[in-house]
């Protein structure tokens, strides 16, 4: 009973982190705040699906203090066996960081289906974005996360920067945030 309570405590203390985090002010965090709320919701996911959930880290000590845009990363982070990397190109000045699923992928026909909404849904700005949401969520309801994770992207950085999607049926599906290099030279060292 006490590895249950110490559970319980344990998700409930990465719920009220995820909550403070999503309300707190400003839209621009380090890339390392950021996956500290990824390392907690997949905490979450992980005693909800047990086996059935894992995440492997590869990341770029030099992206950790790259300003990045808040909960960029963690809608992308669905249930699955995933590699979360990063990557600077110091030359280009980008920062990339790929989320993949090695699960079961989909097929050429979906993702050619996924690009297309994503494409007509940064077109359709002016029109009711909840209508998109719903004609894209007829029919692809389990992707509204990379829906809203390109919108936002694109919000912030323009469409050249869109969110990049690979995806190899039987194999699994890449995710891909290539933005931008920023820092943020104002915070404290001891912040």
């Amino acid at each position: 009973a006490s590895n249950m309570n110490d559970q319980i405590i344990n998700v409930t203390n990465a719920l009220s982190q995820i909550f403070r985090y999503s309300i707190r002010g400003g839209d621009m965090v380090s890339f390392s705040e950021e996956l500290d709320i990824v390392r907690s919701y997949v905490m979450i996911q992980s005693c909800r699906f047990e086996d059935r959930f894992s995440v492997e880290y590869q990341i770029q000590e030099n992206t950790l203090n790259c300003q990045i845009p808040k909960m960029i990363i963690q809608p992308l982070v669905e249930n699955g066996r995933l590699i979360i990397s990063t990557s600077l190109d110091t030359k280009k000045n980008l920062l990339t960081i790929s989320v993949m699923d090695t699960g079961v992928g989909m097929s050429a026909k979906k993702l050619q289906q996924l690009k297309t909404i994503l494409k007509e849904s940064m077109q359709n700005k002016s029109n009711n974005a909840q209508t998109n949401i719903q004609a894209f969520d007829a029919k692809a309801h389990d992707s509204i996360g990379i829906f809203n994770v390109n919108s936002r992207i694109v919000l912030y950085y323009g469409e050249q920067y869109a969110l990049k999607l690979d995806s190899w049926e039987g194999f699994g599906t890449n995710m891909q945030i290539c933005i931008p290099a920023q820092w943020n030279w104002f915070l404290t060292i001891n912040e």
